[in-house]
């Protein structure tokens, strides 16, 4: 049922039938992209429809006033109140600041242990907590960047193939509509190939022949640069405790039966309770007190980031693999050439090897594309028109033969082949 509503998005890969990206870049703008939006808007609906904080203990204020008070301020815990016994205080990094640092304790054999004074312990250090205040907003920026890359990448170059896959993919019926499609797909190729094999310019060269590879190797490190980026921003979110190893921690740091001393990870990254300090004008000046405030939203927020943190360690994982994959696809030329034959069911033909060899990677970029999107028959027969366009150029003496080597990416043991067009 879930997959049945979501593909009523088809915007939304991977329930698209034409895609221009690999798998790996699907995971950023697709699941990533989708968990983030769920998760901002079940922030933004919990935080503005319900109670998301709830204060006591403040007598001369009203409650409402120290609610919005305590929300826009900020609440805070002490460093130095983590990890004690659970009877000594009512919630870990909670308790007064005026609270003695020690108290005089007379033992069973009639000796006494003294307490240092007071001036030389050191002041309790206050940790805020003010980043429940922009969750929402957190979230929302998250799913703009694992979809912005993919904007580029249509931008850059791409944009203009998705109309020729979609033709191929329409339904023909007849020998003459399969004709004329794979004829129009030819056609729009050997402009783009033709220019690639044949250009003199520098420019043309050196910019328009590897322009696809380009941007492909920018989205791509886009996509880890975002995700690298997005994770260590996570980190400075908090002051207790590290989002880095959260996941881990969570797994690791149960408490064992009987043990009560010992804080949580998601009770340092996500508190419930914290202490809440007001400050306004009174009869007799700046009046100031205490109270506690409870933030019972952090009990959905720790299991919502727990998920983003495990979905966060596979992405930056994925982006670097994608981004070696990639490199490895358009640089080992005669590697991504099989893979080529294999996936449109293709024989090693020299004119075939020919065009891949001398088109550049931005030519080898558009014909991995269509392999990957149309039927390998349909491709088949374009590639064979593509080839006859090629050599009737040839035969005509159209353009003259220019040195045409690839240069980029090419490795030195790279095979040589003659020209058959």
């Amino acid at each position: 049922m879930v997959l049945e509503v979501l593909a009523l998005f088809p915007r939304l890969a991977p329930f698209k039938v034409i895609t221009l990206d690999d798998v790996w870049d699907q995971w950023n703008r697709s699941f990533m992209f989708i968990m983030t939006v769920l998760f901002g808007s079940i922030v933004t609906i919990r935080s503005y429809t319900g109670s998301v904080i709830e204060c006591d203990g403040f007598l001369k204020v009203p409650v409402e006033f120290a609610k919005d008070y305590c929300w826009t301020q900020g609440i805070y815990t002490l460093r130095e109140g983590y990890d004690y016994h659970s009877s000594l205080l009512p919630y870990p990094g909670v308790f007064p600041e005026d609270a003695p640092g020690c108290l005089d304790k007379v033992l069973d054999n009639g000796g006494r242990v003294i307490c240092p004074m007071d001036k030389k312990y050191r002041k309790y250090q206050r940790v805020y907590h003010s980043w429940y205040q922009f969750t929402a907003f957190y979230f929302w920026t998250a799913s703009c960047a694992f979809f912005l890359p993919y904007m580029m990448f249509k931008f850059f170059g791409m944009g203009d193939l998705k109309p020729v896959i979609s033709m191929l993919h329409n339904p023909v019926e007849t020998a003459e509509e399969l004709d004329m499609l794979t004829k129009k797909a030819a056609r729009w190729l050997y402009v783009r190939v033709h220019a690639y094999i044949h250009t003199d310019q520098y420019y043309g060269k050196r910019v328009e022949k590897h322009l696809l590879f380009f941007s492909i190797m920018l989205t791509k490190s886009c996509y880890l640069l975002f995700s690298v980026l997005l994770f260590w921003l996570t980190e400075k979110m908090f002051h207790i405790g590290s989002f880095f190893s959260y996941g881990v921690d969570w797994a690791a740091e149960e408490p064992e039966p009987g043990e009560d001393y010992k804080t949580l990870i998601q009770d340092k990254l996500f508190p419930k309770m914290a202490s809440c300090e007001i400050k306004r004008w009174g009869t007799t000046g700046i009046e100031e007190e205490q109270g506690m405030c409870v933030l019972a939203a952090n009990v959905i927020n720790q299991y919502l980031f727990l998920i983003f943190w495990g979905g966060m360690v596979v992405t930056i994982i994925v982006n670097v693999l994608s981004v070696l994959i990639a490199l490895s696809n358009l640089c080992f030329i005669q590697g991504a050439y099989r893979n080529l034959l294999a996936t449109a069911f293709l024989r090693d033909e020299p004119a075939y090897s020919e065009i891949w060899r001398k088109s550049g990677t931005s030519g080898r970029v558009i014909l991995q594309l269509i392999a990957k999107n149309v039927n390998p028959k349909i491709f088949e027969h374009v590639l064979n028109e593509l080839v006859n366009l090629l050599k009737l150029a040839e035969r005509s003496g159209y353009d003259s033969r220019a040195e045409d080597e690839d240069e980029f990416c090419h490795p030195d043991n790279e095979m040589e082949f003659e020209d058959t067009l």
